[in-house]
C-alpha cells in the first residue's frame, strides 16, 4: 500500500503489517533524550471527586427506582454509584444531570451549596464583573 511518500507492508490477507518490534508508545518512551522514568505510573486527581448524586435525588424526591427508571437503569445501579462502589462514566454523569434537571457541574456541590454560575446568570453584566473581580481579590 503506498500513502504519499510511504509504503506500508501489507500481509497476505491485505491486513497492514507492523514494522515495529516493539508498540509504538514503548518506542516513543525509550527515544534518546526522553526520561520518563521520573514520571509517576498514573497520574489522577490529588484527591477523588465526590459526587452528590443521593442529595441530588433526595432533594428532587425521587426513590433510587425512580431515578433509575429515567436512565434506564436498576435501582442497584443507583445505588452503587450513590455508596461510590462504582463510579458513572461521563455520559451517565450527563444523563443523570438531565434526568435531575440541574447541570453535570452541580452533581460535584450539594444541593444546598449555592452556585455562583447559576445565582450570576440572569444578573447584569456589570455584576458578573463586579463579582468576578470580588472572587479575585478574594483568591489573591
Amino acid at each position: 500500500m503506498v500513502s504519499g511518500a510511504f509504503i506500508t507492508p501489507l500481509n497476505q490477507n491485505g491486513r497492514v503489517v507492523s514494522t515495529l518490534k516493539q508498540p509504538l508508545w514503548e518506542a516513543a518512551l525509550n527515544r534518546p533524550g526522553r526520561h520518563y522514568g521520573d514520571m509517576a505510573d498514573r497520574i489522577g486527581p490529588k484527591r477523588p471527586f465526590r459526587l452528590f448524586l443521593a442529595e441530588w435525588r433526595e432533594s428532587k424526591g425521587l426513590s433510587q427506582e425512580a431515578l433509575g427508571g429515567r436512565l434506564g437503569v436498576t435501582d442497584v445501579t443507583v445505588s452503587r454509584w450513590e455508596t461510590g462502589k462504582r463510579r458513572p462514566d461521563l455520559s451517565a454523569q450527563a444523563a443523570i444531570a438531565e434526568a435531575l434537571g440541574i447541570e453535570i457541574v452541580d452533581l460535584f456541590r450539594h444541593p444546598d451549596q449555592p452556585s455562583a454560575d447559576a445565582m450570576l446568570r440572569d444578573q447584569p453584566r456589570e455584576v458578573q464583573e463586579q463579582a468576578i473581580r470580588l472572587i479575585q481579590a478574594l483568591r489573591r
